[in-house]
């Protein structure tokens, strides 16, 4: 009698682990998200894998180098917690990952492996380079902006009185030197540069610029800086109260970007 029992139970046991398999991944879409300085980062649309236990991995090397350097696992995002731009067709999950701490300007391989208990898994390669530090255009306006409310013409005796002040009178290659002060507000940058002519806003020429986004709101905004095309923004400014109330050093800033997909890095949503 123990001996049935003991068969009955290990079957058991065998058809609810058979049951509670799922279906096997179905790899969709690879792609890469927009590249900064020092970040690379990729997401991986799959469909199937009904019990949530597919996995992949990272792996990335310097174009040229043999040996493969391995990164955190992707992880995944809820299809709910996406962006109203972003979404992602019915029945199918997002693994997105990123690479931190990487070299400017420079050329990467990574290697993203998908694997399931239940079959289905796929190995790609992709390329993509960092983004270099855009050299502001040696020929560009040099022009002043400090702490105020609008007016200004951008001279030294005469500066711009706000960041948006000052954007409203940019042209391709000028060069902003942000004076020592804080900025209250949201920034919304409206001017664009060009190749080779970027419009670049240089902070700490005589002391701390801090772009206060809350200001005196009650509430922290959402989004502190936006931007509808590249805009080059030189290293060293302290950012308080931007986003998620990161305050500090912003070495990756040197080619902020938005008006598209947010950049790889910071928190994101996990399922």
């Amino acid at each position: 009698m123990k001996g049935f029992v003991l068969v009955t139970v290990c079957l058991l046991l065998a058809c609810s682990k058979k049951a509670s398999a799922g279906p096997a991944v179905e790899p969709g879409a690879l792609e890469l998200e927009r590249p900064t300085l020092i970040c690379l980062g990729v997401s991986w649309q799959i469909r199937g894998d009904d019990n949530h236990n597919a996995s992949a991995t990272l792996e990335y090397r310097k174009e040229g180098q043999g040996e493969w350097q391995r990164g955190l696992e992707l992880f995944r995002v809820d299809p709910a917690a996406l962006p109203k731009d972003r979404p992602l067709p019915a029945g199918t999950w997002l693994l997105v990952g990123s690479l931190f701490d990487l070299e400017e300007d420079t050329q990467y391989q990574l290697r993203v492996a998908l694997a399931d208990p239940e079959g289905g898994g796929e190995v790609r390669l992709l390329e993509q380079r960092t983004r270099g530090v855009p050299s502001a255009f040696a020929g560009g306006r040099q022009l002043h902006v400090v702490p105020g409310a609008g007016g200004g013409s951008g001279t030294a005796e005469e500066p711009f009185r706000g960041l948006a002040a000052a954007d409203s009178q940019a042209q391709p290659g000028d060069v902003f030197l942000v004076h020592a002060g804080v900025y209250a507000g949201t920034w919304i940058l409206r001017s664009s540069g060009e190749p080779g002519r970027p419009i670049v806003w240089r902070g700490g020429v005589d002391g701390e610029a801090i772009l206060n986004a809350q200001g005196q709101a009650a509430e922290r905004p959402e989004r502190g800086i936006s931007a509808t095309q590249i805009r080059a923004l030189d290293r060293g400014e302290r950012l308080a109260n931007i986003n998620d109330g990161y305050s500090g050093a912003a070495p990756d800033l040197g080619a902020f970007e938005l008006g598209a997909e947010l950049p790889p890095y910071g928190p994101r949503p996990v399922w």
